[in-house]
């Protein structure tokens, strides 16, 4: 019998890139990869097989390259399918490798693809009961990066590999203690980071590219160290924002669109999945959205929402006993929501699921998703529920509902900008 491994590095487009390893599954989680090697008996040599070398493409593109696959707007990431390695001894996932384009002969080309596209970004500044400022700018997706999310574009710097790494085997050592299963989200292999030479030459294509600031966020980033994670998935993670599907703009467009679902997926199921997923979370004590990862993402977002009822960047959770006040908590219980009921507006309608007015004018969606997250997540409990879960799942009278959300979130502040300060801050 041929060895499957050996065609993780046989297609001459793919290129064996010497890396640091810097964390490893078998020294670091072994509890979790001994899980995973039941249904993946593959993955524990294909760690190993990664450990200071990891597979690249030589020339970035989209599509199949032998055994990887890189579909549509997977600008940093490839998969490796385990399909297509052995068939007969996997349970049907892949190999995430996320960052290696740092390395492709032809990065330029996905500097010209992110510098062709332009987003209207607005910073809002307000409390929870007054708006202060609004401020818009437009940015190309080269300049959003750097100066939104703080990040060089492109590129996977190796402190937000490390965090995706942490974040992720925290969520599956939760769930594998209480429910004995691995959670439908990403599992760590490897951390590893790109020698600096390779960081000096990103720094020289992308330079000419950036405005000041943005580059000097880049090059603070760039000097800090690149990385590369590799991670499994259950499947190639095909997610609700790449669907190719039309938007509902009509009853036409939206049976289409509905068709399209039920060739991906049986819609249904994968909805009761994120509902699931989402409900075990928050019983194993984390909200989703963080807000420490604010313009980072969340992982009930569309862009992290997997077809398979899953999903991935689960660096945007947080342990509810973590947060300083229960106010805060229950904002970010009903931002968990609230984004993962946008997420399944979007499933269903499409981009126009994405548009600012969605929660107004799909209230029902977010009334629905709500109630199915909050009764489910008594169901999976198996165990205790964080205090500050508990109570904003209690049942009372909607008045008596009303007065402790308000005063929840108004009870958080005293600060008003009109108000004189020299009477309560004084020298001591």
């Amino acid at each position: 019998m041929s060895d499957p491994l050996a065609a993780v590095f046989a297609d001459e487009r793919i290129a064996k890139a010497a890396c640091e390893t810097t964390w490893h599954a078998a020294s670091d989680a072994p509890d979790v990869l001994a899980k995973l090697a039941e249904s993946e008996p593959l993955v524990p040599a294909l760690g190993e097989l990664m450990r200071g070398q990891v597979p690249v493409m030589r020339r970035w593109q989209f599509g199949d390259v032998g055994p990887y696959v890189r579909p549509d707007r997977h600008v940093r990431a490839m998969y490796l399918d385990l399909r297509r390695l052995d068939a007969a001894r996997t349970a049907g996932g892949c190999i995430a490798i996320k960052g290696g384009e740092a390395l492709c002969e032809n990065f330029e080309q996905i500097v010209e693809r992110l510098g062709a596209m332009w987003n209207i970004y607005a910073w809002v500044l307000g409390t929870s009961t007054r708006q202060l400022m609004i401020d818009p700018g437009m940015l190309s997706a080269l300049e959003r990066f750097p100066v939104v999310e703080g990040k060089p574009p492109g590129v996977h710097p190796h402190w937000d590999a490390e965090e995706e790494a942490l974040c992720a085997l925290e969520l599956q050592r939760a769930h594998l203690a209480r429910y004995g299963t691995l959670a439908r989200t990403p599992i760590p292999l490897a951390v590893a980071r790109w020698p600096a030479a390779v960081a000096d030459r990103i720094m020289g294509i992308l330079e000419p590219s950036l405005s000041p600031k943005a580059k000097r966020t880049v090059k603070n980033e760039l000097d800090a160290g690149l990385g590369v994670y590799v991670y499994y998935y259950p499947c190639v993670p095909i997610r609700v924002a790449h669907i190719q599907a039309p938007d509902a703009t009509d009853g036409a467009a939206h049976a289409r669109r509905m068709a399209a679902l039920r060739e991906l997926c049986d819609p249904a199921e994968t909805v009761d999945r994120w509902i699931d997923l989402t409900a075990r979370v928050l019983a194993l004590g984390y909200v989703a959205t963080d807000p420490a990862n604010l313009n980072r993402g969340y992982c009930v977002q569309p862009q992290n929402l997997v077809l398979d009822g899953g999903f991935v960047d689960v660096n945007s959770i947080r342990a509810i006993d973590t947060f300083m006040a229960e106010g805060e908590f229950r904002f970010q219980l009903h931002r968990t929501i609230q984004a993962l009921a946008t997420s399944l507006t979007w499933f269903v309608a499409g981009s126009i699921g994405g548009m600012h007015e969605t929660p107004l004018h799909y209230a029902e969606v977010h009334a629905r998703t709500w109630t199915a997250v909050t009764e489910r997540i008594p169901k999976v409990a198996n165990g205790a529920l964080h205090p500050w879960l508990a109570s904003a799942l209690a049942a009372r009278p909607l008045f008596d509902a009303l007065t402790d959300s308000v005063g929840q979130y108004v009870g958080l502040s005293q600060y008003h900008p009109t108000d004189r300060e020299a009477t309560s801050y004084r020298a001591r």
